[in-house]
């Protein structure tokens, strides 16, 4: 049989890992989000790279053709 002391231990202990596990998977949510976050600022980029090549390409063919 268990004693009051050793109850309150082990319900302190399950409480401890409960907090633990909610901390974790909060950070886990957190990451994940964080995540997708930094793929959407990845896509951004990559957009903005070529719609950036694409504008030095035709200033390439543009330049020669100004009459300066």
């Amino acid at each position: 049989m268990f004693s009051i002391g050793k109850d309150t231990k082990f319900l302190g202990i399950a409480k401890n890992l409960y907090i633990i596990y909610q901390k974790m998977d909060s950070l886990m949510k957190f990451k994940k989000s964080s995540y997708e976050l930094s793929m959407k600022m990845f896509l951004l980029l990559k957009s903005a790279q070529k719609k950036r090549f694409l504008c030095l390409k035709i200033n390439a063919i543009l330049v020669p053709l100004h009459p300066n």
